[in-house]
């Protein structure tokens, strides 16, 4: 009786599309747990069979990222075109300012793949993009779907994507199986209304994928030219489900970014007006990430007050006497807490579930904003603001000192761990090879030695998680 789909073992299992392991769940309570929902997020209930099938739209996500690569692979002009571009627009951008640091991460990124496009040696096989997009959508990948004669096709691409193209079809059969056990128990989709619909129909439902392995994390261009600051999504949960935001709201949505990095609070209150806040930028990091970056302990109370904000704007109003009811059992079990003898002698003061000063601040000007013109026009969510804090945001090795000497320190202790030539080779080349490190704002944090940061993050993640 867990809370999310990470802590009710029969949901985990389906997210995993682990066909033997549901089986013995349903076998053993079919009924009862057939028709199981997660609970983290009661705006995006989703059943036992609606994890399951939202693999294959996940599944087909990988299969197109690995065929753009396959069609991009070889052709060095464009990386190369993008490269100049994203120095040039470095160069031009003003000292210090989010632009500048937004293009210096491209420059890092672009020089990776123009390296590693000459680098023949380290292309990732397909097989090992399959395999990489499958885990990074917590598809269990098994020994057993790579038996020897399917080993990647040795150094021959053509036979190496074959080989991947099998184990998609292995994986797509495998949640067909899954799909089956848990309709032959009873169990259906979760109801929802027309507008969640809407919204799965929208999603693109892509997950962290390729940060090695080609320029596609700005999105599918075929282009030589990129437009990174015309690419902001909106945030649909902390696994990377995302959302392209409409052109008209990529400027405000720029704009966010613009005043996350500056430090300016009221630019952020008037961005938020007209952008999303639970938003991520061209290099796949959201705002309150970009604060944590920049160390500003303030601004990322303002950028989850912001989405908490939007979120509560979104959410619909509760009966006055059934807040008053919870309100009240709120403030029960604070002080049945309080008694406690151990509490008692800790001195600790009965927690509240009240707003804190930024918070409220942000609420009203959304209400200010529905009450001075059309309400549809008022930007809310259905994306919970733990998103921020739980979803993991590249931090590049090279832009980051302190993330490149983890790097560092971690592959020296494998090259400690082997005494062969062969193996230590290989470590040495994978050091050339990592341009980016997948970071929690708070693992971030621990990362930067900023005890200050530490606990600004922990008491926003008390206030959501306990």
């Amino acid at each position: 009786q867990g809370d999310s789909c990470k802590r009710m073992p029969v949901l985990q299992a389906a997210d995993g599309v682990d066909v033997e392991m549901l089986r013995v769940f349903l076998e053993h309570a079919g009924g009862e747990l057939a028709n199981v929902t997660n609970a983290d997020n009661p705006d995006e209930v989703r059943s036992l069979l609606d994890v399951i099938e939202g693999k294959i739209k996940a599944v087909d996500n990988v299969v197109k990222d690995v065929k753009e690569q396959k069609d991009d692979r070889g052709d060095s002009s464009k990386q190369m075109k993008r490269l100049e571009q994203a120095k040039e627009e470095e160069r031009a951008a003003e000292a210090g300012s989010y632009l500048q640091a937004l293009w210096g991460n491209l420059v890092v990124h672009e020089t990776h793949n123009v390296k590693n496009n000459g680098m023949h040696r380290y292309d990732p096989s397909y097989i090992d993009m399959v395999q990489h997009g499958l885990r990074n959508v917590n598809v269990c990948v098994d020994d057993d779907y790579m038996d020897d004669e399917e080993g990647g096709g040795g150094e021959d691409p053509e036979k190496s994507y074959q080989a991947a193209m099998q184990l998609v079809e292995k994986m797509k059969d495998r949640i067909k199986e899954a799909t089956s056990i848990v309709k032959e128990h009873g169990g259906a989709p979760a109801p929802r209304d027309a507008e969640e619909a809407e919204d799965d129909e929208n999603q693109d439902g892509n997950r962290r994928f390729g940060m090695g392995f080609g320029h596609h994390m700005y999105g599918s261009h075929q282009s030589n030219k990129f437009h990174p600051l015309k690419e902001h999504k909106e945030l649909k949960g902390i696994y990377g489900h995302t959302q392209p935001l409409p052109q008209g709201e990529q400027g405000p949505a720029h704009e966010v970014f613009i005043a996350t990095y500056s430090g300016d609070t009221s630019a952020l209150h008037t961005a938020a007006l007209h952008s999303h806040v639970l938003i991520e930028n061209a290099v796949k990091q959201n705002p309150l990430f970009v604060a944590v970056l920049k160390g500003d302990c303030a601004m990322v109370k303002a950028v989850f007050a912001a989405g908490s904000a939007q979120y509560e704007a979104g959410r619909p109003q509760k009966n006055p006497s059934t807040a008053d009811e919870e309100e009240k059992k709120r403030d029960v079990g604070s002080e049945l807490r309080r008694m406690n003898n151990l509490e008692l002698a800790a001195g600790v003061a009965p927690k509240t579930a009240k707003p804190t000063p930024e918070q409220m601040r942000q609420k009203l000007a959304v209400l200010e904003a529905a009450a001075g013109g059309d309400a549809d026009t008022v930007i809310t969510t259905k994306t919970h603001p733990s998103t921020f804090l739980l979803q993991r945001c590249p931090a590049w090795v090279e832009r980051v000192p302190e993330v490149k000497e983890l790097v560092q320190v971690k592959l020296q202790g494998l090259l400690d761990a082997f005494e062969d030539a062969s193996p230590m080779r290989e470590s040495e080349e994978t050091r050339e090879t990592i341009n980016a490190v997948q970071l929690t704002p708070l693992e971030l944090a621990i990362v930067q030695k900023d005890p200050a940061m530490v606990a600004t993050l922990l008491e926003l993640l008390q206030d959501v998680v306990g």
